[in-house]
């Protein structure tokens, strides 16, 4: 229980960020957390938290071109058939 009471302040500002947004960045969370107790955050769970957002925007990049791609072909074939 004292690990709630001692943490009130961080959760109940992510709590109200969930209510008004529904979701919520891994960023955003460690905003959060580093914004009232900075020695929770180290710069490289941050740099990491970063990483795999990075990753997971290229990931969507690359599904989308290959859709995109897949597409053009598709009407390429279409209009030479």
């Amino acid at each position: 229980m004292s690990l709630l009471t001692e943490n009130k302040e961080i959760l109940d500002e992510i709590s109200t960020t969930l209510i008004e947004n529904e979701k919520m960045t891994g960023i955003e969370l460690l905003d959060i957390i580093k914004k009232y107790d900075p020695e929770l955050v180290s710069e490289d769970k941050y740099s990491e938290a970063q990483s795999q957002i990075a990753d997971a925007l290229q990931a969507n990049l690359d599904e989308i071109e290959e859709k995109a791609n897949a597409a053009v072909d598709q009407a390429m074939t279409d209009i030479t058939d």
